[in-house]
Parts: structure tokens; C-alpha cells; sequence
């Protein structure tokens, strides 16, 4: 295995909490994304939502957003998105009356 903590939990040389401990203390290295994928749903208007998703249909590579990214001047939101590129596997799902939108970091 890549990563000794679960090694050694599996082959029962170590406990699940020390197992546990072993794993939060250790740095992991993170795995870069390069595509956004938008999903848009709107619930009365099908045909808006076909569009959008039309649109949508392809993965967004992360890069095109990059320039824009660099013009953004409040900070916290400047963070959010420069933290986008390590979070690949992410899926975000939003929820409202009007809308579905599902984001997957690719």
C-alpha cells in the first residue's frame, strides 16, 4: 500500500485511533484538478435548462478561469478560488426552489 498507517491498521499492528492519529498528523500530497463540470438545472423553464446544460455539455478547463480569478480583489473569495485547483474529486451540489446546480472538480 502507498500509505503506511493503513498498512499497518490492515495487518493489525496498530489500533483504528492510533491509526487515525498517524493519518491526520501526515501531509498528503494533493491532487491538482483541470476541469470543472456544470450541470444547471431550472425547474419551471426546460428549455433555458437545456440550453445552459448544452452549453455546459464539455468539462471547463480550470485555466480559462484563471485570468479572471487574478482580477479579483477581496481576498477570502481570492482564496476560495485559487484552492479550487486542489480539490479534484469534489462534487457540490446546490439546492434551492427555482434551481439545481451540481459542480464536479474534475
Amino acid at each position: 500500500m502507498r500509505y503506511p498507517a493503513l498498512e499497518d491498521l490492515h495487518s493489525g499492528k496498530i489500533t483504528q485511533a492510533e491509526a487515525y492519529t498517524r493519518w491526520h498528523t501526515q501531509q498528503h500530497a494533493l491532487k491538482k484538478a483541470r476541469f470543472v463540470k456544470l450541470r444547471i438545472f431550472l425547474k419551471d423553464q426546460k428549455a433555458i435548462s437545456m440550453g445552459l446544460n448544452t452549453l455546459f455539455a464539455l468539462p471547463l478547463p480550470i485555466a480559462l478561469a484563471k485570468p479572471f480569478i487574478r482580477r479579483i480583489k477581496d481576498p477570502q473569495i481570492r482564496a476560495m478560488a485559487d484552492l479550487i485547483q486542489y480539490a479534484k474529486g469534489t462534487r457540490i451540489d446546490v439546492q434551492s426552489k427555482e434551481a439545481m446546480i451540481r459542480i464536479a472538480i474534475i
